[in-house]
């Protein structure tokens, strides 16, 4: 029988879950019972669904098996509960949650509900990640130095005038967190912190935070972001992150070692294995599990184990949290950008944040430690956790 389905949110990524469901719709494996978006259901809900403005009212007539929460980051916790608590397993986009408060109420809800919370953390559906464990506990590249996310990408004007909390870390209580670490670039950092094992917060001695932005925005669009594990002797997580480059380049994983690296292409699932020079040695690409398949996949069969389940999301709420924390973001100097383009189109470039970002990983210790023109020690925050 197939699995009763409702979506909340159905633009935006929303989108890539309606074409999901009629994928899976057509195998006989979903029926979408009904959608509830306060901005009314976008073109592709199938004609003749049920739409509904709020969840509340959508739960008023319906019992959906399975909720998918598509929407902004701080209604993803009170949307999710709220789904738990109506009897309904939840896939839920990342963030999760809008801080550590209200994670802990998510856990508490699953933990209360025996119901299952998938994280759309999408790269742990990689069968990539595995893989570079494989070869890392092989010794292909020797002894592991750091793991290192990296992303270089870029965003126009456009995209944070498409919503009112785009760019904001809060908006007046209400918790946002739209940064580049918490937003477009968190897939780097959640697999890189899986691939240390700090995917658990109480794997995590402290974080450090660089925040910094150019464009002109609340949250951070430029940081770097380091994560100690509790285990003494352990190697860190290093992030330098920004959408203020000049083009958007794939994002990467890199696992270093005493005698080469391991380079993983988290969107494209490819693993490049680097020479001490970081001269291409080989290559390979793995396959994916899609998530939402692996959360049927496991309300079907409970000795399947959800792959990206809500507890392996807290080490990098605790990243989250950490850059709440931290001072507000300082603002990049105009000496220090310069922007391309016009209008909607505008977007800003930092001054060789290429070669600073490489700096920043190598050095073990961010923008300014490596000697970024533009940063600032009082950027510098550590964070006790553990």
């Amino acid at each position: 029988m197939a699995t009763t389905v409702a979506l909340l949110g159905t633009g935006g990524y929303g989108r890539i879950h309606l074409d999901r469901l009629a994928r899976l719709s057509a195998e006989g494996r979903v029926e979408l019972i009904a959608v509830a978006d306060p901005a009314g259901p976008s073109e592709l809900v199938p004609a003749g669904t049920p739409a509904h403005a709020t969840l509340d009212a959508l739960l008023a007539e319906h019992s959906p098996e399975v909720v998918i929460v598509s929407t902004p980051i701080h209604t993803h916790a009170p949307l999710a509960i709220t789904a738990m608590e109506s009897g309904a397993d939840v896939y839920v986009e990342k963030p999760p949650a809008a801080g550590s408060e209200a994670f802990a109420s998510m856990q508490a809800a699953a933990s209360a509900t025996g119901r299952s919370c998938q994280v759309g953390f999408q790269s742990y559906g990689s069968l990539g990640l595995p893989r570079v464990g494989e070869l890392v506990a092989a010794g292909t590249i020797g002894e592991v130095v750091r793991y290192e996310a990296h992303g270089l990408w870029l965003r126009t004007n456009a995209y944070y005038q498409r919503s009112a909390w785009a760019g904001k870390r809060r908006d007046g209580d209400v918790v946002v967190a739209d940064g580049v670490t918490t937003n477009p670039l968190s897939h780097s950092v959640s697999a890189a912190l899986h691939l240390a094992g700090l995917d658990r917060v109480e794997t995590i001695s402290t974080i450090t935070t660089e925040l910094y932005h150019a464009h002109p925005i609340e949250a951070d669009d430029t940081s770097f972001i380091r994560v100690d594990p509790v285990e003494t002797g352990q190697p860190p997580v290093l992030a330098a992150l920004t959408v203020c480059a000049a083009e958007q380049l794939n994002p990467t994983v890199t696992v270093v070692g005493t005698q080469g690296a391991l380079r993983f292409f988290y969107t494209k699932d490819e693993i490049e294995v680097l020479d001490d020079g970081g001269a291409v040695v080989s290559s390979e690409r793995a396959g994916r599990v899609d998530l939402f398949d692996n959360l049927l996949d496991h309300r079907d069969d409970p000795t399947v184990e959800l792959l990206s389940p809500l507890e392996r999301s807290s080490g990098f709420t605790a990243v989250l949290q950490a850059i709440l924390d931290a001072p507000e973001p300082t603002a990049l100097s105009d000496s220090a950008v310069t922007w391309q383009d016009e209008g909607p189109k505008a977007h800003p470039v930092l001054a060789d944040i290429a070669h600073w970002s490489r700096a920043a990983l190598s050095g073990g210790r961010g923008y300014a430690a490596a000697g970024a023109p533009w940063a600032s020690d009082d950027a510098v925050k550590v964070h006790r956790v553990n």
